[in-house]
């Protein structure tokens, strides 16, 4: 399979930098802007800080991609750099298939959690981000389904606050791998229903997210035992 069978201009990705002996691996953020053959993309330059990331010709990189069914990706060359007017690009050459990475899945539990949200611009959230409104409708230990106002692209990765009484208190970071119009089907106020996949969670705030919703389960359960006495 192709980059130009799957991916789309416009949308986001993420740019890993192998490692080197004096280097850990890094990962910058950055948007596809053309696709102008089967196996090849042109890129923005990847920024960190609002500083541009130069990635050397020749030099090997992962590219990350995002899906509603979990993350990609594929090893590529840069093979070349220009500017335009407006913005520095980079040309990539596909050189391996791509492959999806394995994740388990999750119960997803129904529910309807108010949060608060931010989002992540160059891997970190400043303390004067604006802060958004939204509304968890489901949650497993692998991502949620979160309805907000604001439409938010594939890719963007956000920062949210979920707290439940005392029985959860967590922030975890994920990023948007589906937005639809909410239409009608939502029953609520809130625009759009946006898709998060945890990517980088935290393994000990996963397992606070899934007992969470074990102790739910076993609630409900127990509350409908109750109901049928």
């Amino acid at each position: 399979m192709t980059v130009k069978e799957v991916m789309q201009i416009g949308e986001k990705i993420e740019i890993l930098i192998p490692n080197t002996p004096d280097k850990p691996a890094e990962v910058y953020y950055s948007m596809v802007q053309d696709i102008p053959s089967d196996d090849e993309i042109i890129i923005t330059e990847p920024v960190s800080q609002g500083r541009p990331i130069a990635l050397r010709i020749g030099s090997n990189i992962r590219v990350n991609f995002f899906r509603e069914r979990g993350q990609y990706y594929f090893f590529a060359e840069t093979v070349d750099r220009f500017r335009t007017e407006v913005m520095r690009l980079v040309r990539l050459k596909q050189t391996s298939q791509i492959f999806r990475l394995q994740r388990r899945n999750y119960y997803r539990l129904k529910t309807r959690i108010p949060v608060l949200f931010r989002i992540v611009k160059d891997n970190k959230t400043e303390d004067d981000t604006e802060t958004y409104d939204g509304l968890i409708t489901d949650i497993s230990g692998g991502g949620m389904g979160l309805l907000t106002d604001e439409e938010l692209d594939v890719g963007t990765r956000i920062e949210c606050s979920i707290s439940v009484q005392d029985m959860l208190d967590v922030t975890v970071q994920g990023i948007v791998v589906r937005t639809d119009e909410s239409g009608d089907t939502a029953a609520t106020d809130y625009k759009y229903v946006t898709g998060i996949l945890f990517d980088k969670i935290n393994e000990s705030k996963r397992r606070e997210i899934i007992q969470f919703i074990f102790e739910i389960q076993r609630k409900r359960i127990r509350d409908k035992k109750f109901r049928n006495l």
